[in-house]
């Protein structure tokens, strides 16, 4: 398991960039409209998710972090390769990819309810709750 002192550092090292393929309003996270929209990728900005702006997604990848729910995975960086959050009201789940314009930014997206690793996350999130 990490400990508190390499949460406190991977907190330190890693941001949220986000990635227009996954938002309705990319401007909204300081992003640009893709080129060529995917219309099968999952919107976190619409409903059900919700996530409106870059500070929302930002806490929820630091929330994430803080509670622990990093890859054991890393990436060629020594950084967790995903970071998990789950919004308890709606048990939403969001996984943060590792993999922005540098090194240590992450984009996120919504796991869908047929995800295998959703209810995973959902039970690791409520042991590991403050």
């Amino acid at each position: 398991m990490v400990t508190d002192s390499e949460i406190q550092t991977l907190l330190r090292r890693c941001g949220y960039e986000g990635h227009p393929h996954h938002k309705f309003a990319p401007n909204n996270f300081g992003l640009n409209p893709p080129a060529a929209p995917r219309p099968t990728k999952t919107l976190c900005d619409r409903p059900p998710f919700n996530v409106r702006c870059l500070s929302e997604a930002e806490r929820m990848l630091e929330q994430g972090i803080q509670r622990k729910m990093i890859s054991e995975e890393q990436a060629v960086n020594g950084l967790p390769k995903f970071v998990w959050f789950v919004r308890i009201s709606d048990e939403a789940v969001f996984e943060a990819k590792l993999g922005g314009s540098r090194s240590n930014l992450y984009h996120g997206y919504p796991l869908q309810n047929d995800d295998a690793n959703r209810q995973r996350v959902v039970r690791a999130w409520k042991e590991r709750s403050p």
